[in-house]
């Protein structure tokens, strides 16, 4: 049900415009999936295992087809045309259309490249590992080794395979090396809309510089360090003032009684407002304050007012909506004694408190 909510809320937001997606429905009796579009009209029909693909069908789309007692794997077009059979790139799921790129996967090596919407491999399978493209810009992992994490050389029986060394790139849709060196998890860090080249930033404490090649220069929003100016510098300041502009509307709390459940931001200030008061930040000998990146939970938050934060594959955005928890920690004569989590999610105006304790 979560995937076909994405789906309808992705035609609302893009019947706007000249796009035309179609949308995925399943099948009851079969339970496999096809495409309508817009006009309910059925575009393809239910033949498809309905976990193995997206919600949006944009231009390109990884499809998985039961095949007699076997299946077929391969990339799909709009026009019917099908490519890059069996090279299907898994993980957590089939990649997605992003920025107007999919990956693939060639299996006889085990590297990345990527298709444009048309289904042409534009940028050849040479990499480790790979990010979707946004906004013109994919971080790749290039001459890596593979070895076992355990020991020995025999990569080809390994217990857990890691990857060691190798270049981390930022390459564009050219397949230009645009920077190097760059630290593995940058990708998931920065704002990759927020971009600037050769533009110093009016802030540039929530700004990172990332120096490219020819000198040119690029910089990106850092979530963490807007993220802790803007709880520091907006959300304390609005404590003890009653003002809920900065909570989500619906707050995630629990009990003992009812476990998780959501209420209203205006619910939650009429019986629980004496949890947010700036006094309860305040750190000391017994109390410490800590800041971490937290995740989205599927079978916690399954309100439809979350739908805006999931990507055309129905899985959260979480490189575009970061989640962000904000921990107390007690101790008594020195040693730990409770916590409390604050959780906060980046949405598009701006940050919000969406899940709090109860207790005062």
């Amino acid at each position: 049900m979560r995937h076909l909510l994405v789906s309808f809320y992705l035609v609302a937001a893009f019947s706007l415009s000249a796009q035309d997606p179609w949308v995925k429905f399943v099948d009851p009796k079969s339970r496999l999936a096809g495409f309508k579009d817009l006009s309910g009209t059925i575009r393809i029909a239910a033949r498809f295992e309905n976990y193995f693909v997206a919600d949006t069908f944009h231009n390109i789309i990884a499809v998985r087809e039961p095949v007699a007692k076997s299946y077929e794997s391969y990339y799909l077009l709009k026009s019917g045309k099908k490519t890059g059979r069996d090279s299907l790139y898994l993980f957590d799921g089939y990649d997605c259309e992003s920025d107007g790129m999919i990956m693939y996967k060639d299996h006889n090596t085990d590297y990345i490249g990527y298709l444009n919407a048309n289904g042409n491999a534009v940028i050849p399978a040479v990499y480790n590992s790979a990010t979707g493209f946004r906004n013109g810009f994919a971080q790749a992992l290039f001459g890596a080794k593979k070895r076992c994490w355990e020991g020995g050389d025999d990569t080809t029986n390994c217990e857990r395979l890691i990857l060691e060394g190798g270049r981390q790139l930022l390459i564009n849709k050219q397949n230009e090396i645009l920077a190097e060196g760059i630290a593995s998890d940058f990708y998931q860090t920065v704002d990759w809309y927020s971009t600037r080249i050769n533009e110093v930033p009016e802030d540039t404490s929530i700004y990172v510089k990332v120096d490219g090649k020819n000198g040119i220069k690029y910089y990106f929003i850092h979530f963490q360090k807007e993220f802790q100016k803007w709880f520091y510098n907006d959300f304390l300041a609005s404590l003890n003032t009653g003002q809920t502009k900065y909570l989500f509307p619906e707050i995630m709390i629990w009990d003992q009684k009812n476990g998780w459940r959501s209420i209203s931001r205006e619910a939650y200030m009429k019986s629980y407002s004496e949890v947010l008061k700036k006094e309860r930040f305040q750190t000391g000998a017994n109390k410490k304050l800590n800041f971490g990146q937290g995740e989205f939970s599927d079978y916690v938050m399954t309100s439809p007012v979350y739908l805006e934060f999931f990507t055309s594959c129905g899985r959260f955005d979480k490189y575009r909506y970061p989640f962000f928890v904000v921990q107390l920690s007690y101790s008594k004569n020195g040693k730990f004694d409770h916590s409390e989590s604050f959780e906060f999610i980046r949405t598009s105006h701006g940050y919000r408190l969406m899940q709090a304790p109860i207790s005062h």
